[in-house]
Protein backbone atom coordinates (compact mmCIF):
# COMPACT_ATOMS: atom_id res chain seq x y z
CA UNK A 1 0.00 0.00 0.00
CA UNK A 2 1.35 3.44 -0.92
CA UNK A 3 2.05 6.05 1.66
CA UNK A 4 2.85 5.60 5.24
CA UNK A 5 1.16 3.25 7.64
CA UNK A 6 1.33 1.94 11.09
CA UNK A 7 4.65 0.08 11.44
CA UNK A 8 3.84 -2.05 14.38
CA UNK A 9 6.35 -0.38 16.56
CA UNK A 10 4.35 2.46 17.94
CA UNK A 11 4.23 4.87 15.02
CA UNK A 12 3.85 5.59 11.43
CA UNK A 13 7.11 5.22 9.62
CA UNK A 14 6.95 4.78 5.93
CA UNK A 15 10.29 3.46 5.07
CA UNK A 16 11.69 2.83 8.55
CA UNK A 17 12.46 6.60 9.40
CA UNK A 18 13.55 7.52 12.89
CA UNK A 19 11.28 9.82 14.97
CA UNK A 20 14.14 12.37 15.15
CA UNK A 21 13.56 13.76 11.70
CA UNK A 22 14.47 17.24 10.41
CA UNK A 23 11.95 18.96 12.66
CA UNK A 24 13.57 17.60 15.78
CA UNK A 25 17.01 18.67 14.64
CA UNK A 26 15.77 22.18 14.08
CA UNK A 27 14.34 22.32 17.57
CA UNK A 28 17.61 21.18 19.04
CA UNK A 29 19.51 23.73 17.00
CA UNK A 30 17.17 26.52 18.08
CA UNK A 31 17.57 25.49 21.70
CA UNK A 32 21.32 25.50 21.37
CA UNK A 33 21.27 28.93 19.74
CA UNK A 34 19.06 30.30 22.47
CA UNK A 35 21.33 28.85 25.12
CA UNK A 36 24.41 30.29 23.43
CA UNK A 37 22.81 33.70 22.99
CA UNK A 38 21.67 33.71 26.58
CA UNK A 39 25.13 32.72 27.70
CA UNK A 40 26.62 35.48 25.57
CA UNK A 41 24.21 38.01 26.93
CA UNK A 42 25.01 36.88 30.45
CA UNK A 43 28.73 37.19 29.82
CA UNK A 44 28.25 40.59 28.18
CA UNK A 45 26.09 41.73 31.07
CA UNK A 46 28.74 40.67 33.55
CA UNK A 47 31.44 42.33 31.43
CA UNK A 48 29.40 45.55 31.22
CA UNK A 49 28.66 45.48 34.92
CA UNK A 50 32.34 45.03 35.68
CA UNK A 51 33.25 47.88 33.34
CA UNK A 52 30.72 50.13 35.00
CA UNK A 53 32.01 49.17 38.41
CA UNK A 54 35.58 49.92 37.38
CA UNK A 55 34.49 53.21 35.81
CA UNK A 56 32.59 54.28 38.92
CA UNK A 57 35.51 53.29 41.09
CA UNK A 58 37.95 55.28 38.93
CA UNK A 59 35.62 58.29 39.04
CA UNK A 60 35.41 58.09 42.82
CA UNK A 61 39.19 57.85 43.25
CA UNK A 62 39.88 60.86 41.01
CA UNK A 63 37.10 62.92 42.60
CA UNK A 64 38.25 62.16 46.14
CA UNK A 65 41.89 62.82 45.29
CA UNK A 66 41.24 66.21 43.68
CA UNK A 67 38.84 67.27 46.44
CA UNK A 68 41.49 66.52 49.07
CA UNK A 69 44.11 68.28 46.95
CA UNK A 70 41.88 71.36 46.70
CA UNK A 71 41.19 71.51 50.43
CA UNK A 72 44.85 71.05 51.36
CA UNK A 73 44.25 67.71 53.09
CA UNK A 74 47.47 65.94 52.08
CA UNK A 75 46.85 62.73 54.11
CA UNK A 76 43.39 62.31 52.54
CA UNK A 77 44.83 62.81 49.07
CA UNK A 78 47.65 60.37 49.78
CA UNK A 79 45.09 57.75 50.82
CA UNK A 80 44.04 57.57 47.15
CA UNK A 81 47.62 57.05 45.97
CA UNK A 82 49.34 53.71 45.25
CA UNK A 83 50.66 52.41 48.59
CA UNK A 84 54.27 52.44 47.40
CA UNK A 85 54.06 56.19 46.67
CA UNK A 86 51.58 57.35 49.32
CA UNK A 87 54.14 58.62 51.87
CA UNK A 88 56.10 60.54 49.24
CA UNK A 89 52.88 61.99 47.85
CA UNK A 90 51.81 63.27 51.27
CA UNK A 91 55.16 65.04 51.71
CA UNK A 92 55.14 66.60 48.24
CA UNK A 93 51.55 67.77 48.55
CA UNK A 94 52.14 69.39 51.95
CA UNK A 95 55.34 71.12 50.86
CA UNK A 96 54.07 72.41 47.53
CA UNK A 97 50.89 73.78 49.06
CA UNK A 98 52.96 76.00 51.33
CA UNK A 99 55.32 76.93 48.50
CA UNK A 100 52.41 78.15 46.36
CA UNK A 101 51.33 80.78 48.96
CA UNK A 102 47.79 79.74 48.12
CA UNK A 103 44.83 81.79 49.25
CA UNK A 104 42.58 79.37 47.38
CA UNK A 105 43.47 76.34 45.23
CA UNK A 106 40.98 74.25 43.31
CA UNK A 107 41.47 71.21 41.09
CA UNK A 108 38.46 70.23 38.96
CA UNK A 109 37.98 67.34 36.50
CA UNK A 110 37.48 68.70 32.98
CA UNK A 111 36.35 65.55 31.17
CA UNK A 112 35.31 61.92 31.56
CA UNK A 113 37.45 59.62 33.66
CA UNK A 114 39.10 56.97 31.47
CA UNK A 115 39.20 53.48 32.99
CA UNK A 116 40.27 51.56 29.85
CA UNK A 117 42.95 52.65 27.38
CA UNK A 118 44.62 55.48 29.33
CA UNK A 119 43.37 55.30 32.89
CA UNK A 120 43.01 58.71 34.55
CA UNK A 121 41.43 62.10 34.01
CA UNK A 122 42.33 65.62 32.91
CA UNK A 123 41.92 68.53 35.32
CA UNK A 124 42.12 72.32 35.47
CA UNK A 125 43.70 73.99 38.49
CA UNK A 126 42.87 77.54 39.58
CA UNK A 127 45.06 79.24 42.18
CA UNK A 128 44.93 82.59 43.97
CA UNK A 129 48.50 83.38 44.97
CA UNK A 130 48.62 85.56 48.07
CA UNK A 131 50.12 88.90 47.26
CA UNK A 132 50.32 88.28 43.50
CA UNK A 133 46.94 87.30 42.07
CA UNK A 134 45.26 84.48 40.12
CA UNK A 135 46.85 81.65 38.11
CA UNK A 136 45.67 78.49 36.38
CA UNK A 137 46.98 75.42 34.54
CA UNK A 138 45.85 72.07 33.20
CA UNK A 139 47.16 68.62 34.01
CA UNK A 140 46.25 64.97 34.44
CA UNK A 141 45.71 62.46 37.25
CA UNK A 142 46.96 59.00 36.09
CA UNK A 143 45.42 55.84 37.54
CA UNK A 144 46.73 52.30 37.98
CA UNK A 145 45.12 49.07 39.13
CA UNK A 146 46.27 47.81 42.50
CA UNK A 147 44.60 44.46 43.16
CA UNK A 148 40.90 44.96 42.63
CA UNK A 149 40.88 48.75 42.86
CA UNK A 150 42.19 51.91 41.26
CA UNK A 151 44.85 54.12 42.81
CA UNK A 152 46.52 57.36 41.71
CA UNK A 153 49.87 56.69 40.05
CA UNK A 154 51.40 59.72 41.74
CA UNK A 155 54.38 61.74 40.56
CA UNK A 156 55.06 65.45 41.30
CA UNK A 157 53.71 66.20 37.80
CA UNK A 158 50.24 65.49 39.15
CA UNK A 159 50.50 68.75 41.14
CA UNK A 160 51.80 70.71 38.14
CA UNK A 161 52.92 69.24 34.78
CA UNK A 162 56.31 70.99 35.05
CA UNK A 163 57.06 69.74 38.56
CA UNK A 164 59.60 66.89 38.74
CA UNK A 165 61.24 64.86 41.48
CA UNK A 166 63.35 67.19 43.62
CA UNK A 167 61.67 70.28 42.18
CA UNK A 168 59.68 72.93 43.98
CA UNK A 169 57.70 76.17 43.62
CA UNK A 170 59.70 79.40 44.01
CA UNK A 171 57.98 82.61 45.17
CA UNK A 172 59.28 86.19 44.88
CA UNK A 173 57.52 89.47 45.70
CA UNK A 174 58.29 93.19 45.59
CA UNK A 175 56.15 95.63 47.60
CA UNK A 176 54.73 98.73 45.86
CA UNK A 177 54.65 102.27 47.25
CA UNK A 178 51.33 103.27 48.85
CA UNK A 179 49.18 106.03 47.32
CA UNK A 180 47.89 109.13 49.09
CA UNK A 181 44.44 110.47 49.92
CA UNK A 182 43.95 113.96 48.52
CA UNK A 183 41.40 116.76 48.63
CA UNK A 184 39.89 118.17 45.44
CA UNK A 185 42.81 120.47 44.52
CA UNK A 186 45.38 117.68 44.86
CA UNK A 187 46.70 118.58 48.30
CA UNK A 188 47.14 115.96 50.98
CA UNK A 189 44.22 115.43 53.32
CA UNK A 190 46.69 115.51 56.19
CA UNK A 191 46.79 119.33 55.87
CA UNK A 192 43.49 119.44 57.79
CA UNK A 193 43.49 117.93 61.28
CA UNK A 194 39.72 117.26 61.30
CA UNK A 195 39.77 115.42 57.97
CA UNK A 196 42.96 113.56 58.84
CA UNK A 197 41.64 112.45 62.21
CA UNK A 198 38.02 111.62 61.39
CA UNK A 199 38.00 110.65 57.73
CA UNK A 200 41.41 109.71 56.37
CA UNK A 201 41.92 106.77 58.74
CA UNK A 202 44.95 104.91 60.00
CA UNK A 203 47.64 102.81 58.31
CA UNK A 204 49.46 100.09 60.23
CA UNK A 205 51.90 97.32 59.37
CA UNK A 206 50.40 93.83 59.38
CA UNK A 207 52.09 92.01 62.24
CA UNK A 208 50.69 88.56 61.51
CA UNK A 209 49.57 86.50 58.53
CA UNK A 210 46.02 86.63 59.91
CA UNK A 211 46.00 90.45 59.91
CA UNK A 212 47.24 90.47 56.33
CA UNK A 213 44.70 87.86 55.20
CA UNK A 214 41.86 89.90 56.72
CA UNK A 215 42.84 92.86 54.53
CA UNK A 216 42.62 90.87 51.28
CA UNK A 217 44.51 88.45 49.02
CA UNK A 218 47.10 91.02 47.92
CA UNK A 219 48.41 91.59 51.43
CA UNK A 220 51.15 89.79 53.35
CA UNK A 221 52.70 90.14 56.75
CA UNK A 222 54.76 93.37 57.04
CA UNK A 223 52.65 95.12 54.36
CA UNK A 224 51.11 98.51 55.17
CA UNK A 225 47.36 98.13 55.62
CA UNK A 226 44.61 100.70 56.05
CA UNK A 227 42.73 99.80 59.22
CA UNK A 228 40.11 102.56 59.36
CA UNK A 229 38.45 105.35 57.40
CA UNK A 230 39.26 105.97 53.75
CA UNK A 231 42.58 104.17 54.15
CA UNK A 232 40.63 100.99 54.76
CA UNK A 233 37.87 101.68 52.22
CA UNK A 234 40.36 102.24 49.39
CA UNK A 235 42.98 99.81 50.68
CA UNK A 236 43.64 97.95 47.43
CA UNK A 237 43.68 101.10 45.27
CA UNK A 238 46.14 102.79 47.62
CA UNK A 239 48.30 99.71 48.02
CA UNK A 240 48.76 99.02 44.32
CA UNK A 241 49.91 95.77 42.73
CA UNK A 242 52.92 93.96 44.20
CA UNK A 243 55.42 92.61 41.69
CA UNK A 244 56.84 89.11 41.69
CA UNK A 245 56.34 85.60 40.42
CA UNK A 246 55.51 82.02 41.30
CA UNK A 247 57.64 79.60 39.27
CA UNK A 248 58.30 75.89 39.01
CA UNK A 249 62.00 75.06 39.56
CA UNK A 250 63.65 71.69 38.93
CA UNK A 251 66.18 69.87 41.12
CA UNK A 252 69.04 71.77 39.44
CA UNK A 253 67.51 75.17 40.17
CA UNK A 254 66.32 75.86 36.62
CA UNK A 255 62.92 77.48 36.06
CA UNK A 256 60.76 75.09 34.07
CA UNK A 257 57.48 77.03 34.16
CA UNK A 258 56.09 80.37 35.35
CA UNK A 259 52.77 79.91 37.14
CA UNK A 260 52.06 83.63 37.61
CA UNK A 261 54.06 86.78 37.01
CA UNK A 262 53.06 90.30 38.08
CA UNK A 263 54.73 93.60 37.33
CA UNK A 264 54.86 95.94 40.30
CA UNK A 265 52.46 98.89 40.08
CA UNK A 266 52.63 101.51 42.81
CA UNK A 267 49.41 102.45 44.59
CA UNK A 268 47.19 105.12 43.09
CA UNK A 269 46.26 108.34 44.84
CA UNK A 270 42.60 108.70 45.78
CA UNK A 271 41.25 112.20 45.16
CA UNK A 272 38.18 113.17 47.16
CA UNK A 273 35.70 115.97 46.45
CA UNK A 274 36.51 117.80 49.68
CA UNK A 275 37.38 121.49 49.32
CA UNK A 276 39.84 122.82 51.91
CA UNK A 277 38.55 126.39 51.52
CA UNK A 278 34.99 125.30 52.31
CA UNK A 279 36.18 122.94 55.03
CA UNK A 280 38.07 125.68 56.84
CA UNK A 281 35.21 128.16 56.53
CA UNK A 282 32.96 125.59 58.22
CA UNK A 283 35.53 124.87 60.92
CA UNK A 284 35.78 128.57 61.76
CA UNK A 285 31.98 128.83 61.90
CA UNK A 286 31.62 126.25 64.68
CA UNK A 287 34.79 127.07 66.60
CA UNK A 288 33.16 129.52 69.05
CA UNK A 289 30.16 127.31 69.94
CA UNK A 290 30.63 125.57 73.31
CA UNK A 291 28.40 122.60 72.45
CA UNK A 292 29.45 119.65 70.30
CA UNK A 293 28.26 119.88 66.71
CA UNK A 294 28.91 119.36 63.03
CA UNK A 295 28.59 120.86 59.56
CA UNK A 296 28.28 118.90 56.34
CA UNK A 297 28.28 120.57 52.93
CA UNK A 298 27.60 119.08 49.48
CA UNK A 299 27.53 120.24 45.88
CA UNK A 300 23.87 120.56 44.89
CA UNK A 301 24.64 119.52 41.29
CA UNK A 302 26.53 116.30 41.94
CA UNK A 303 26.05 115.21 45.56
CA UNK A 304 29.82 115.40 46.03
CA UNK A 305 30.82 116.20 49.60
CA UNK A 306 32.61 119.54 49.99
CA UNK A 307 33.16 119.68 53.76
CA UNK A 308 32.75 117.48 56.83
CA UNK A 309 33.38 119.33 60.07
CA UNK A 310 33.21 117.82 63.53
CA UNK A 311 33.28 119.99 66.64
CA UNK A 312 35.37 119.16 68.54
CA UNK A 313 37.50 117.61 65.81
CA UNK A 314 38.85 114.84 68.06
CA UNK A 315 36.71 111.88 69.04
CA UNK A 316 33.54 111.32 67.07
CA UNK A 317 32.85 111.94 63.37
CA UNK A 318 29.33 113.21 63.98
CA UNK A 319 29.04 114.89 60.55
CA UNK A 320 28.59 111.49 58.93
CA UNK A 321 28.06 109.19 61.91
CA UNK A 322 25.75 111.23 64.08
CA UNK A 323 22.17 110.07 64.35
CA UNK A 324 19.43 112.04 66.02
CA UNK A 325 15.97 113.48 65.42
CA UNK A 326 16.19 116.24 62.79
CA UNK A 327 13.29 118.16 64.31
CA UNK A 328 11.51 120.69 62.15
CA UNK A 329 14.03 120.41 59.32
CA UNK A 330 12.07 117.23 58.44
CA UNK A 331 9.10 119.47 57.56
CA UNK A 332 10.80 119.81 54.16
CA UNK A 333 10.00 116.15 53.53
CA UNK A 334 6.52 116.32 55.07
CA UNK A 335 5.78 119.27 52.76
CA UNK A 336 7.09 117.34 49.77
CA UNK A 337 4.83 114.39 50.63
CA UNK A 338 1.78 116.65 50.90
CA UNK A 339 2.54 118.26 47.54
CA UNK A 340 3.00 114.82 45.95
CA UNK A 341 -0.36 113.81 47.45
CA UNK A 342 -1.97 116.70 45.57
CA UNK A 343 -2.54 119.15 48.43
CA UNK A 344 -2.33 122.67 46.93
CA UNK A 345 0.32 125.15 48.15
CA UNK A 346 -2.50 127.59 48.88
CA UNK A 347 -3.77 125.38 51.72
CA UNK A 348 -4.74 127.20 54.93
CA UNK A 349 -4.80 125.35 58.28
CA UNK A 350 -5.04 126.33 61.92
CA UNK A 351 -1.79 127.11 63.76
CA UNK A 352 -3.20 126.67 67.23
CA UNK A 353 -1.02 126.56 70.35
CA UNK A 354 -1.75 122.85 70.81
CA UNK A 355 -3.50 119.96 69.10
CA UNK A 356 -4.20 116.36 70.04
CA UNK A 357 -3.82 113.17 68.04
CA UNK A 358 -4.98 109.88 69.62
CA UNK A 359 -4.78 111.51 73.05
CA UNK A 360 -1.22 112.82 72.54
CA UNK A 361 -0.72 116.60 72.76
CA UNK A 362 1.46 118.48 70.29
CA UNK A 363 2.42 122.09 70.86
CA UNK A 364 4.39 124.91 69.30
CA UNK A 365 7.58 126.39 70.69
CA UNK A 366 6.70 128.68 73.61
CA UNK A 367 3.03 127.85 72.97
CA UNK A 368 2.78 130.32 70.09
CA UNK A 369 -0.46 130.45 68.11
CA UNK A 370 -1.15 132.23 64.81
CA UNK A 371 -4.62 131.00 63.92
CA UNK A 372 -5.46 130.01 60.33
CA UNK A 373 -2.41 130.66 58.13
CA UNK A 374 -1.07 129.60 54.75
CA UNK A 375 1.61 127.04 54.01
CA UNK A 376 4.50 129.46 53.39
CA UNK A 377 3.96 131.27 56.68
CA UNK A 378 3.50 128.00 58.57
CA UNK A 379 6.82 126.80 57.13
CA UNK A 380 8.60 130.08 57.89
CA UNK A 381 7.16 130.14 61.44
CA UNK A 382 7.77 126.38 61.85
CA UNK A 383 4.29 125.82 63.29
CA UNK A 384 4.15 122.28 64.64
CA UNK A 385 0.37 122.06 65.01
CA UNK A 386 -0.12 123.23 61.40
CA UNK A 387 2.09 120.42 60.12
CA UNK A 388 0.48 117.83 62.37
CA UNK A 389 -2.81 118.76 60.74
CA UNK A 390 -1.21 118.69 57.27
CA UNK A 391 0.19 115.19 57.63
CA UNK A 392 -3.23 113.94 58.67
CA UNK A 393 -4.36 114.70 55.11
CA UNK A 394 -1.54 112.67 53.54
CA UNK A 395 -1.67 108.87 53.09
CA UNK A 396 0.94 107.16 55.22
CA UNK A 397 2.23 105.32 52.15
CA UNK A 398 2.99 108.69 50.53
CA UNK A 399 4.84 109.93 53.62
CA UNK A 400 6.92 106.75 53.64
CA UNK A 401 7.67 106.76 49.92
CA UNK A 402 8.63 110.45 50.05
CA UNK A 403 11.08 109.79 52.88
CA UNK A 404 12.62 107.08 50.70
CA UNK A 405 12.73 109.54 47.78
CA UNK A 406 14.99 111.74 49.91
CA UNK A 407 17.26 108.83 50.84
CA UNK A 408 15.78 107.74 54.16
CA UNK A 409 15.65 104.02 54.89
CA UNK A 410 12.04 103.03 55.54
CA UNK A 411 12.29 99.42 56.72
CA UNK A 412 9.94 98.70 59.60
CA UNK A 413 12.75 96.95 61.45
CA UNK A 414 14.83 99.80 62.88
CA UNK A 415 17.98 97.65 62.89
CA UNK A 416 17.59 96.86 59.21
CA UNK A 417 16.74 100.49 58.56
CA UNK A 418 19.95 101.69 60.13
CA UNK A 419 21.97 99.09 58.27
CA UNK A 420 20.36 100.15 55.00
CA UNK A 421 21.03 103.80 55.74
CA UNK A 422 24.69 103.12 56.47
CA UNK A 423 26.87 102.67 53.43
CA UNK A 424 26.13 106.18 52.19
CA UNK A 425 29.93 106.40 52.03
CA UNK A 426 32.62 103.74 51.70
CA UNK A 427 33.27 104.17 55.43
CA UNK A 428 31.10 103.71 58.51
CA UNK A 429 28.35 106.31 58.29
CA UNK A 430 24.65 106.92 58.87
CA UNK A 431 22.19 108.27 56.35
CA UNK A 432 18.71 108.47 57.79
CA UNK A 433 15.83 106.24 58.87
CA UNK A 434 12.07 106.68 58.76
CA UNK A 435 10.48 103.48 60.14
CA UNK A 436 6.77 103.07 59.52
CA UNK A 437 4.88 104.66 62.46
CA UNK A 438 2.76 102.32 64.56
CA UNK A 439 -0.21 104.71 64.91
CA UNK A 440 -1.52 108.18 64.00
CA UNK A 441 0.11 109.82 67.00
CA UNK A 442 3.53 108.50 66.05
CA UNK A 443 2.94 109.50 62.44
CA UNK A 444 2.21 113.03 63.66
CA UNK A 445 5.41 113.06 65.70
CA UNK A 446 7.46 111.86 62.77
CA UNK A 447 5.99 114.53 60.49
CA UNK A 448 7.83 117.14 62.57
CA UNK A 449 11.07 115.13 62.79
CA UNK A 450 10.57 113.45 66.16
CA UNK A 451 9.79 109.94 67.44
CA UNK A 452 11.58 107.31 65.31
CA UNK A 453 13.00 109.62 62.62
CA UNK A 454 16.80 109.80 62.69
CA UNK A 455 19.30 111.57 60.47
CA UNK A 456 22.92 112.61 60.26
CA UNK A 457 24.01 116.14 59.27
CA UNK A 458 25.23 114.79 55.93
CA UNK A 459 21.82 113.22 55.23
CA UNK A 460 20.04 116.52 55.90
CA UNK A 461 22.54 118.39 53.71
CA UNK A 462 21.51 116.02 50.90
CA UNK A 463 17.84 116.91 51.55
CA UNK A 464 18.58 120.62 51.14
CA UNK A 465 20.59 119.88 47.98
CA UNK A 466 17.62 117.97 46.53
CA UNK A 467 15.38 121.02 46.93
CA UNK A 468 17.98 123.28 45.32
CA UNK A 469 18.57 121.02 42.32
CA UNK A 470 15.32 119.09 41.94
CA UNK A 471 17.04 115.70 42.31
CA UNK A 472 18.09 113.91 45.49
CA UNK A 473 21.61 112.53 45.14
CA UNK A 474 23.42 110.17 47.44
CA UNK A 475 26.38 112.03 48.93
CA UNK A 476 29.69 110.78 47.53
CA UNK A 477 33.34 111.49 48.26
CA UNK A 478 34.74 110.85 44.79
CA UNK A 479 33.67 111.57 41.23
CA UNK A 480 31.80 108.27 41.04
CA UNK A 481 28.06 109.09 41.26
CA UNK A 482 25.76 107.38 43.74
CA UNK A 483 22.03 106.74 43.66
CA UNK A 484 19.72 109.59 42.63
CA UNK A 485 15.96 110.27 42.64
CA UNK A 486 14.34 113.09 40.67
CA UNK A 487 11.61 114.93 42.58
CA UNK A 488 8.19 115.12 40.89
CA UNK A 489 7.58 118.17 38.71
CA UNK A 490 6.71 121.31 40.65
CA UNK A 491 7.65 119.95 44.08
CA UNK A 492 11.17 121.38 44.27
CA UNK A 493 10.19 124.84 43.02
CA UNK A 494 7.41 125.10 45.63
CA UNK A 495 9.75 123.95 48.39
CA UNK A 496 12.29 126.57 47.32
CA UNK A 497 9.68 129.23 47.93
CA UNK A 498 8.95 127.85 51.40
CA UNK A 499 12.65 127.68 52.33
CA UNK A 500 13.38 131.17 51.00
CA UNK A 501 10.82 132.55 53.47
CA UNK A 502 12.64 131.17 56.55
CA UNK A 503 15.50 133.75 56.53
CA UNK A 504 13.09 136.43 55.33
CA UNK A 505 11.11 138.94 57.41
CA UNK A 506 9.16 137.15 60.11
CA UNK A 507 10.85 133.80 59.46
CA UNK A 508 12.52 131.84 62.26
CA UNK A 509 16.00 132.63 60.86
CA UNK A 510 15.34 136.29 60.10
CA UNK A 511 17.79 137.48 62.78
CA UNK A 512 20.55 134.93 62.09
CA UNK A 513 22.45 137.20 59.68
CA UNK A 514 22.25 134.84 56.73
CA UNK A 515 23.49 136.44 53.48
CA UNK A 516 21.08 137.22 50.66
CA UNK A 517 20.21 134.25 48.48
CA UNK A 518 20.12 131.78 51.36
CA UNK A 519 17.18 129.40 51.70
CA UNK A 520 16.78 126.99 54.58
CA UNK A 521 14.89 125.55 57.53
CA UNK A 522 15.48 125.76 61.24
CA UNK A 523 15.01 122.76 63.49
CA UNK A 524 14.72 122.30 67.25
CA UNK A 525 14.75 118.60 68.09
CA UNK A 526 13.55 117.24 71.40
CA UNK A 527 15.73 114.54 72.98
CA UNK A 528 15.97 112.66 76.24
CA UNK A 529 18.14 115.49 77.58
CA UNK A 530 15.49 118.12 76.73
CA UNK A 531 12.85 116.16 78.62
CA UNK A 532 14.63 117.22 81.80
CA UNK A 533 15.71 120.64 80.55
CA UNK A 534 13.75 122.21 77.65
CA UNK A 535 16.78 124.33 76.75
CA UNK A 536 18.77 121.21 75.89
CA UNK A 537 17.18 120.59 72.53
CA UNK A 538 19.35 119.82 69.51
CA UNK A 539 19.83 122.86 67.31
CA UNK A 540 19.54 122.46 63.50
CA UNK A 541 19.70 124.58 60.38
CA UNK A 542 19.75 123.13 56.87
CA UNK A 543 19.82 125.10 53.66
CA UNK A 544 21.57 126.09 50.46
CA UNK A 545 23.05 129.10 48.75
CA UNK A 546 24.22 128.93 45.16
CA UNK A 547 25.52 125.44 44.48
CA UNK A 548 26.40 124.66 48.11
CA UNK A 549 23.91 122.87 50.36
CA UNK A 550 24.65 122.31 54.03
CA UNK A 551 23.38 121.14 57.39
CA UNK A 552 24.48 122.49 60.78
CA UNK A 553 23.71 120.66 64.03
CA UNK A 554 24.66 121.20 67.68
CA UNK A 555 23.82 118.83 70.53
CA UNK A 556 21.71 120.20 73.42
CA UNK A 557 22.32 123.79 72.31
CA UNK A 558 18.78 125.20 72.16
CA UNK A 559 16.68 126.63 69.36
CA UNK A 560 17.89 126.18 65.80
CA UNK A 561 17.34 129.89 65.16
CA UNK A 562 19.59 130.84 68.07
CA UNK A 563 22.65 128.62 67.52
CA UNK A 564 22.70 126.58 64.31
CA UNK A 565 21.36 129.33 62.00
CA UNK A 566 23.94 131.95 63.13
CA UNK A 567 26.71 129.34 62.65
CA UNK A 568 25.41 128.75 59.12
CA UNK A 569 25.54 132.51 58.55
CA UNK A 570 29.18 132.65 59.67
CA UNK A 571 29.97 129.74 57.34
CA UNK A 572 28.36 131.36 54.29
CA UNK A 573 29.84 134.80 54.95
CA UNK A 574 33.31 133.26 55.22
CA UNK A 575 32.82 131.79 51.75
CA UNK A 576 32.00 135.28 50.41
Amino acid sequence: MRGGGYDGYGGYGGRGRSSRGPGGVIVIVVILVVVLVAAGLFVKHRRDAEAQRRQAQAQAVVTSFLAALSSGDAPAAAAQVMPARAAAASTVLSETRAQMHAVTLRYAVTGPVDSTRRPGAAYRATLEVRGLGPASWTGRVPLQRVGDTWKVAFTPAVVHPALTDGGHFAYTRERPSRGRILVADGQSMTLDADLAGNLRGQVTTAKTDAEAAAAGPRFLKDDDIGTSGLQRAFNETLQGQPGGALSVVDADGRTTATVVSARRADGQDVTTSLDLRIQRAAEAAVATVPQAGAIAAVDTRTGQILALVNHPSAGFGRAIGGKGPPGSTFKIITSAAALIAGIPPSTVLDCSATTKVNGRTFKNAENEAAGPIGWTKAFADSCNTWFVRLQDKVPQSTLTSTAALFGFATDADSTKAQQAAAGILPIRSFGGSYPAPRDRAQAAGQSIGQDLVLASPLQMASVAAAVADGTWRQPVLTSKPGASHALPAGVASTLRGFMAAVPGPGGTAAKAGLPAGTAGKTGTAETAASDADPKKTDSWFVGYRGTIAFAVEFDQAGFGADVAAPAAARFLRALG
